[in-house]
């Protein structure tokens, strides 16, 4: 399949395919004798990953990291333990902080003449 149509199946813009081929999160596509990028259904599954971990937040580092243990799952998962322990931990942080300042922000709306009541 070409770019537009890996696009398509994916959900990810093409600028965005070409940059992750550029930082090594997608191998190389084969080319067609007219220089065209021709992917298939292993860069379909691939991108899926990168695009889910990305809603997720993830920095293109721990996504290189968790790639690496996918392509290579041999010896112990310590390091993918530690990096997704470490990711829960600052999105669990995120949200009570945004909690916290979406609940300060309802007070002042409210008005203190309203606190208490």
């Amino acid at each position: 399949m070409k770019i537009g149509e890996l696009a398509s199946a994916t959900g990810v813009q093409i600028p965005t395919i070409r940059f992750y081929e550029q930082e090594g999160l997608l191998p190389p596509a084969a080319r067609t004798g007219g220089n065209y990028r021709c992917y298939d259904e292993s860069h379909v599954q691939r991108l899926a990953f990168v695009r889910h971990c990305r809603s997720l937040d993830m920095n293109l580092d721990d996504v290189r990291v968790l790639l690496k243990f996918k392509d290579h799952q041999r010896g112990p998962c310590d390091e993918v333990n530690e990096l997704l322990d470490k990711h829960i931990l600052q999105r669990a942080n995120h949200r009570v902080r945004g909690f916290a300042i979406n609940g300060n922000a309802q007070f002042v709306g409210n008005g203190a003449e309203n606190f208490g009541s």
